[in-house]
């Protein structure tokens, strides 16, 4: 990803933020998608993008591009929400890629809902990038941090990801970034 100095002055975003959805399967204590009554006093709906939505942030953004002859340098599928909620993520991450509007394509993502199918499917959409966020190396862990999953879930999730991307010669770059929050016996 270039520099910002690099490309001054700047004629279009420098990078996007798209969230597929707002909703998450996680209630993280220190976020404030998970805190209801924070969304509700903000009166922000909850759910998906739609479709339709979308397609005219893709037209909207072909238009700046062509206006400015200059695209975003990145554009991330993420932000209050877990992507992965989305069914139409994949079909976004293609859109965006095969209509070239961005060099760096990037979601984060809590790994709670990888699959080996949905792991194939992200490989194989043009995604340049995935961060997976991990909020401890234990159960106990999760729990403090406000969810009742087991760490082991979404440890194997991010293994079966990476060997299913080192199968297809590492295509996405990925992150792992860990809270720490942790005990001195962790």
């Amino acid at each position: 990803m270039p520099y910002i100095e690099d490309n001054l002055p700047y004629r279009v975003p420098y990078l996007i933020y798209v969230d597929p959805t707002n909703l998450c399967n996680f209630k993280c204590n220190f976020c404030p998608t998970g805190n209801k009554f924070l969304l509700k006093d903000i009166s922000r709906p909850a759910g998906m993008m739609k479709t339709e939505i979308f397609e005219k942030f893709v037209g909207d953004l072909k238009k700046m591009i062509t206006k400015y002859k200059q695209k975003p340098s990145s554009i991330l599928l993420f932000k209050d929400g877990e992507p992965l909620m989305n069914p139409n993520l994949i079909s976004m991450i293609k859109k965006v890629k095969e209509n070239n509007l961005t060099e760096h394509m990037h979601i984060t993502s809590n790994a709670s809902r990888l699959n080996p199918k949905i792991s194939k499917e992200l490989i194989n959409s043009g995604l340049d990038q995935i961060r997976f966020s991990i909020y401890g190396v234990d159960d106990n862990s999760y729990k403090q941090n406000g969810n009742n999953i087991k760490f082991e879930l979404i440890y194997n999730n991010i293994k079966e990801f990476w060997e299913i991307n080192k199968e297809h010669s590492f295509p996405i770059e990925v992150v792992c970034k860990i809270i720490d929050c942790y005990t001195e016996k962790q």
